[in-house]
């Protein structure tokens, strides 16, 4: 029998998971702060009330542990929770304090996954293998879902549809990055020492599945972002020769099913109607089912004939090492002789270099594009954001007022809520102590590594390690921080790998009081932040169904709860203007619109709704100088504006 700490370690853990799993179904707690609400917003809310409690669950059964204690761990712990606390206080001079308390609520979900796994990482044995397993299988959960949206439209998709594999995240690029920090787990059993019975086999079809998942989303950060994870896997794998055999059939399987969901114009084509897609999608799941099986017999053929073959470890080294030598020299020849590969090669230098336009299309050539796809313009807009505040920056994820100040097109295509870079981010909304604080968390880490290294973890760290290096490397160019169902992995990973090897107790180490009444408040502080922004913006959704029905008097009711929700929003105070407009209180109307540009001055979105409600009142001219003013590309401001 096991002490009752591990026990409870153990449904602290499975609950850990499955809720990963259910982010990932839930638009991947994306809340874009528009205030729209969905899926992706309450699986955020959701996220923090029932993750906060978890961490503290965690914390307190994790109390006498020495791993808890160290430098690195203290260090990580508390520059993400500084992160969080700066976050919050942004909203004091945020240009959008709404979407400042929603990106504090982010912070805090890093705090919690990086406590929950500090603390798994400190009460479980093999804390990397479990992790790496662990998140494998909690990753099939969306993946599934996802290939089936493809595999049968006329019973999970829609007729509106993209080509590129989103749902049920939304995102693209963090639905191929889920599919990515399951690899590592998924190709370990067929690399593990000793060998695992049926390894071979789950390692080559696991491997099957990433690999057409992050295909089919046409994410070229995806690519990397699985090429860095294998790479890592593959260091720390023990049978290396194995592994190598699985990650080859795995490969080998994903080609069916990626060249047809790549090339079927019925896959390639946006918005067409689920019934022109239904043969096409079990086209489709017929050649997915094809390429697992056939990974899972390639492999362990693969192993044999290499056996046969006396494919020593070594020699198999320098096999791979010529080979690749050949490739890259055959390659080099075929791009000088040949025209045709020579132009091929320019026009990729040329969309790198940006001479061609900079946008990228959403079809499956994007996957061989290497042209920025806007963002450096957007890390250019950020940066100018940070010079204008640069000890405190604009305010915890303003980037999207930053944005229409700074946008140098009116295409609304373009548009963007993020500067697709972790560093700009938070250089853009938090400052110099905002990406002080982000740095420090990264030392933490980068400490907590180095000595896991000194103290010769066992090879199960690469797992927790390739998930760290795929989501840095996509959030170096992405916006992966604001996805919860992106950094909850990433910082449990970052957990797991700074109390590994750290083993020992504190006799009679138990919460005091006041600790206890900390974490109690802590808890509670974070339900309530997590809460109230997510009702507010229910009660302006229902606001908003009512007054299309006529019920103004409800609106109103609904308006005024939202406000006494979030005071800092101005959804609300917009739902009472327009309360009052249908009402025929054209003053009481006027009262609201201006109290929301006084609440938020730099949201050109509360300037536009004045201007419009004002018509034309000689007084609109001045709303509309505004609205220019926060966004000089809107061509309607610099019309009206005169």
């Amino acid at each position: 029998m096991g002490s009752p700490a591990p026990r409870a370690a153990w449904v602290a853990g499975g609950v850990a998971l499955a809720g990963w799993a259910l982010v990932g179904l839930g638009g991947g707690g994306i809340d874009p702060g528009d205030g729209l609400g969905g899926s992706g917003p309450t699986a955020a809310f959701l996220t923090l009330a029932l993750g906060a409690p978890l961490a503290a669950v965690v914390v307190v059964l994790a109390w006498d542990r020495v791993a808890l204690r160290t430098g690195p761990v203290r260090l990580a712990l508390g520059a993400c929770a500084g992160m969080a606390a700066w976050a919050a206080l942004s909203m004091l001079w945020a240009a959008s304090p709404t979407l400042a308390w929603i990106d504090a609520n982010r912070q805090a979900i890093v705090l919690c996954a990086l406590v929950v796994g500090a603390g798994l990482g400190a009460l479980l044995p093999r804390a990397p293998l479990l992790l790496g397993l662990g998140l494998s299988a909690a990753a099939l959960v969306p993946v599934g879902a996802a290939l089936l949206t493809r595999i049968l439209p006329e019973l999970l998709g829609a007729d509106s549809d993209l080509a590129r594999l989103s749902s049920p995240v939304g995102y693209w690029n963090a639905l191929a990055l889920i599919a990515v920090v399951a690899a590592p787990g998924a190709l370990w059993p067929a690399g593990a020492r000793p060998a695992w019975r049926g390894g071979l086999s789950v390692g080559a079809a696991g491997t099957t599945l990433v690999i057409v998942t992050v295909l089919l989303t046409y994410s070229r950060g995806g690519v990397l972002a699985l090429v860095m994870a294998l790479t890592v896997t593959m260091a720390f794998v023990p049978a290396t020769g194995r592994a190598v055999a699985a990650l080859a059939a795995g490969a080998a399987g994903a080609v069916l099913p990626a060249v047809h969901g790549l090339t079927d114009p019925a896959l390639t084509t946006d918005g067409l109607p689920v019934g022109q897609r239904a043969d096409a999608g079990l086209g489709l799941g017929w050649r997915i089912a094809a390429g697992l099986v056939l990974a899972a017999v390639l492999a362990p053929l693969l192993v044999r004939a290499a056996g046969r073959v006396g494919l020593e470890p070594a020699r198999a080294r320098r096999i791979g090492l010529a080979a690749l030598a050949v490739v890259v020299l055959v390659t080099g020849v075929v791009v000088s002789v040949v025209p045709e590969a020579r132009g091929w090669t320019g026009d990729r230098a040329a969309e790198f270099r940006g001479e061609e336009g900079d946008a990228v299309a959403n079809d499956p050539g994007r996957l061989v594009s290497t042209a920025g796809n806007q963002r450096r313009g957007w890390w250019g807009e950020a940066w100018r954001g940070f010079l204008d505040a640069p000890v405190v920056g604009q305010g915890a994820g303003g980037f999207a007022l930053v944005h229409l100040q700074e946008r140098a097109t009116g295409d609304p295509s373009l548009m963007t809520r993020e500067p697709h870079g972790v560093v700009v981010r938070f250089l853009s909304g938090t400052g110099l102590v905002g990406t002080a604080l982000f740095a420090a968390l990264l030392a933490a880490v980068a400490w907590g590594v180095l000595r896991a290294a000194g103290g010769r973890a066992p090879p199960e760290i690469g797992l927790p390690l390739a998930v760290m290096a795929a989501f840095l490397l996509q959030a170096a160019v992405d916006w992966s921080w604001a996805v919860p169902a992106l950094t909850i992995p990433a910082l449990a990973a970052a957990g797991v790998v700074l109390t590994s090897g750290v083993t020992g107790r504190v006799p009679g180490a138990r919460p005091g009081p006041l600790a206890a009444a900390g974490l109690a408040a802590a808890v509670l502080i974070a339900i309530a932040s997590a809460a109230l922004p997510w009702w507010s913006t229910g009660r302006v959704l229902a606001g908003e169904d009512a007054l299309a029905s006529g019920r103004t008097a409800e609106a109103v009711r609904l308006a005024d709860q939202a406000r006494a929700a979030n005071p800092v929003a101005p959804g609300p105070l917009l739902l009472l203007a327009r309360a009052h407009t249908d009402d025929g209180e054209r003053a009481r109307a006027l009262g609201a619109y201006r109290r929301a540009t006084e609440l938020a001055p730099d949201d050109p979105g509360t300037w536009r709704a004045l201007a419009l409600f004002l018509g034309r009142d000689r007084t609109a001219a001045a709303a509309w100088r505004e609205v220019h003013r926060l966004d000089p590309r809107d061509p309607e401001a610099a019309l009206r504006a005169g």
